[in-house]
């Protein structure tokens, strides 16, 4: 079993990067109560945790949507 890595992003394209990088073995965190729970229970086990709360141009938009749909179009940037 391999330790989950922890990576604060800076930037989008950072968190996007990582994202691809990891082949399907990342998670972004954004709010984190419900991935981190997930972690400890043994329910997700990701190579890597994305954290994307300290992006400043995120941060600018959670004024403007909530964290789910930020998740969704961080999603949305991984497939492009």
């Amino acid at each position: 079993m391999s330790d989950t890595q922890y990576l604060a992003a800076k930037t989008i394209d950072e968190a996007v990067q990582a994202h691809n990088q990891a082949n399907g073995s990342a998670r972004f965190l954004a709010g984190g109560t419900d991935l981190l729970v997930q972690i400890k229970s043994g329910i997700k086990k990701p190579n890597l945790v994305i954290d994307v709360k300290k992006i400043v141009e995120l941060n600018n938009k959670l004024k403007k949507f909530q964290k789910m749909n930020l998740l969704l179009e961080l999603q949305f940037l991984v497939l492009i």
